[in-house]
Formats: C-alpha cells, structure tokens, sequence
C-alpha cells in the first residue's frame, strides 16, 4: 500500500508522479474531505528526480486498497497510511492563502508587536486536522484602529526549568542526522563527529539498543 520506508528523501520522479495522477480520484475516495485536486503538473518542489537518491520519498503505491480493507488493518497502520495519503495529495491541492495583520501597541517607552492570520483559501490545510479552523479562529486579532487606546494588562509567566526530554525513536534518528550541528566551536574543532547519513544505518543502529532495552521506548 506504501512504498518503501525507510527513507528520508522529500522528492519523487516523473514516474511515480504520473501513476498518482491517474488514481487521484481512487486516493481521494478514501479521505472525508472533499478537495480540488487541480495542481497536476509537476512542480520541482516535490518532483525531482535528480534529488532522488537510492529511493524516493514515502507515497502511496498503484495498489489503492478500499475502505474496507484499510478497515481490516490495525490502527496504527491505518493511521500511517491516512498520514502519508494526506500529505501526498496536499501536492496536488490548492495553495493556503490568508491574510496577515499585525499590530503595534506602545506601551510607555516600549512597543509590542502582536500577529494575526485569517484564511482566505484553505487550498491543501482542508485535507489535515479539522480543528484547525477552531485554532486559527483563537489566532484571529480584535477589530481595532490606527490610533486606537487600548487597556493593557500585563502578566509575567512563571515557568522552571525542565529536564532534557529522553530520546525516542524519532528524535534518535534526527540526531544521527544532524550530528555535530549544535556543537560550539571548540567541539567542531576537534572533528570527531560522524554523521550517519544511511537511513537503514541508522535503524540497524537504533533496533539492537530498542531490542537490549538499552533505553526506554515511549
């Protein structure tokens, strides 16, 4: 139902894009929401089969299952798929258009600076959480006016610090990826980072250690 894993690539080739074209209304059936799909040429963003190395980003595979059969799978499996289904065809969608107001409030010898977004176009946003509208209405700015007088109330949090958070699988992988990014001056100095670059690499390096209990899974 998906193609091959255990990869990292964002792009896919002309190939892969064409078979998507043509099961783009099967693809669709199997989401609730009801999109336009327009967008289908391909655009160097995601098509790009230079990019492409030993294989291509995560999509869906010509064999699109029914609701029944994506059904009959266990959740997780079923909620991997959803993922991957979405943000493949987020590709095809219409862009998120809105529009941005922000606003200045002086306050003494100080000035804050408070932003806004209000949808225009929910273009791909449509195809993911539908709670989004819900969030983006929380975001949405009071009607004010250049030169308006405004009360202000002022609050300072109080926060401690925390512990840093354990690794997880996910955030393992990311950190083999980026090695040595984070390090000062001194440390890069001294080049002995490695970066592990190979996905397969990195999950042959991770599974043991998962297998050992070597750290604790979340």
């Amino acid at each position: 139902m998906l193609s091959y894993p255990r990869t990292d690539c964002a792009y896919i080739t002309n190939e892969e894009f064409e078979y998507l074209v043509a099961n783009l209304t099967k693809y669709l059936g199997l989401v609730s929401k009801r999109v336009a799909l327009t967008n289908t040429t391909p655009n160097k963003r995601y098509v790009n089969g230079k990019k492409v190395e030993e294989h291509y980003a995560i999509i869906m595979t010509k064999v699109v299952p029914t609701k029944n059969q994506l059904a009959a799978l266990p959740k997780l499996q079923q909620q991997v798929y959803d993922l991957v289904l979405r943000t493949t065809l987020a590709m095809f969608a219409d862009p998120y258009e809105y529009e941005e107001t922000t606003i200045i409030t002086q306050v003494g010898d100080a000035n804050f600076k408070a932003t806004g977004k209000v949808p225009t176009k929910q273009g791909w946003q449509a195809l993911f959480d539908e709670n989004k509208a819900d969030q983006q209405a929380a975001a949405t700015l009071p009607l004010v006016h250049q030169g308006d007088q405004v009360q202000v109330n002022l609050q300072t949090p109080q926060k401690e610090t925390t512990p840093p958070v354990p690794f997880t699988e996910g955030t393992l992988i990311t950190a083999m990826k980026t090695a040595g990014k984070t390090l000062d001056e001194r440390m890069k100095a001294l080049d002995t980072c490695v970066v592990v670059r190979m996905p397969l690499t990195r999950v042959r390096m991770i599974y043991p250690s998962v297998l050992q209990r070597s750290f604790e899974q979340s």
